[in-house]
């Protein structure tokens, strides 16, 4: 629409000063877009047409919003293998059709905790920060098993 718009605007380009067609373009598109926020209906149908059409609209926001961080990284990276860009409406679809699969995923073992068991006997370790995530170091360990005497 705001292609056409342009378009038809830029036949008195000729006629027109500059300042005359950026302000003759602002009205034009401020008005589509009053027309687009606030459209009038011909009749009862075209309000009800109109009315599922942004009900559907809003349901995908809102499926899309409600999405959380963990799971819309995993509906992404499915969706990023067909090779297509990926679409707002796309990844509600998806996330929608497959809800139970992406929320019951096992969450991502921590990659400390599986390198290190968490009871390590006689632990000392350092608290640091390693590419701006907090670590513990260990430091040293030992175990309380003392050689056999004979």
């Amino acid at each position: 629409m705001l292609i056409a718009a342009i378009t038809v605007s830029s036949c008195d380009y000729v006629k027109q000063t500059k300042s005359e067609i950026r302000k003759d373009d602002s009205l034009m598109v401020s008005k589509m877009m009053q027309e687009i926020s606030n459209p009038a209906f011909n009749n009862y149908a075209d309000a009800l047409v109109y009315q599922k059409a942004e009900g559907k609209w809003r349901h995908q926001d809102s499926v899309f919003l409600s999405i959380p961080e963990k799971v819309m990284r995993d509906v992404v990276s499915v969706l990023e293998k067909s090779g297509k860009p990926v679409t707002k409406i796309d990844i509600a679809n998806e996330f929608e059709t497959n809800k139970r699969v992406y929320l019951n995923l096992p969450d991502k073992p921590d990659l400390y905790q599986a390198i290190t068991p968490p009871d390590v006997p006689n632990t000392e370790v350092i608290d640091t920060i390693i590419d701006g995530k907090h670590v513990q170091l260990i430091q040293s360990s030992s175990t309380n098993i003392m050689p056999k005497e004979d």
